[in-house]
């Protein structure tokens, strides 16, 4: 039989790990105020980009990004390592708006469509709903990139993640959501997250990081 919950079962890392979903939901929110046409933004689009074709079924897999990024949430359990993977999430999302901010990017390889598929719809419903900014670094990209980290070495179902997770990352280039550069962004900004300021929150906070994750 299922044992009641009670609100006092709840840790205090449980609670500090529902702020920073919290955090990081709204962060997603601040997206919304940030991809507005900015004045002069850069377009970093070179040769390569013209060559990667539009697939418009991969649009399914590039919204799948947001709840594959809960249920890693679930699915690593343990409270420390969980909220370490938040925490990481919270921090590279909030690195990508501050550059969307101060270095506000275009993306200019969107093709016109005519929408006859169920998928081709679907796209330019997405274009409707998310203007052309916000390009460099993609977000998509930097917190794919902290999931596929964070589900190594964690058997079949952590290969699992790590495969949606590269899949989110071609995804994003075969929607034209994003272009080469801003994937690379991405990879970049999760590395500096994972390998400079994690290990730093970790050597200074210990009771809230394990050492040895």
């Amino acid at each position: 039989m299922t044992q009641p919950f009670y609100k006092d079962d709840l840790t205090k890392i449980h609670k500090d790990n529902f702020k920073l979903i919290a955090l990081f939901f709204s962060l997603a929110m601040m997206y919304n105020f940030t991809n507005v046409e900015p004045v002069n933004p850069i377009d970093l689009s070179f040769w390569l980009d013209d060559q990667i074709k539009l697939v418009p079924w991969t649009v399914l897999i590039y919204h799948s990004w947001y709840p594959t990024l809960y249920l890693i949430m679930y699915f690593l359990k343990d409270d420390k390592y969980d909220r370490e993977y938040i925490m990481a999430l919270f921090i590279v999302k909030y690195l990508c708006i501050l550059t969307f901010i101060l270095l506000p990017s275009v993306v200019s390889i969107r093709e016109e469509i005519v929408p006859k598929t169920f998928y081709e719809k679907l796209i330019m419903l997405t274009y409707k709903m998310d203007n052309p900014y916000n390009g460099f670094p993609s977000s998509h990209v930097a917190c794919a990139t902290v999931a596929y980290h964070y589900t190594n070495n964690k058997g079949f179902v952590g290969k699992f993640f790590q495969v949606q997770m590269v899949l989110v990352i071609l995804a994003t280039m075969t929607t034209k959501q994003h272009i080469v550069a801003d994937c690379i962004g991405g990879i970049l900004y999760a590395y500096v997250v994972l390998n400079f300021i994690i290990p730093k929150l970790r050597e200074y906070d210990l009771t809230l990081f394990d050492p040895t994750i």
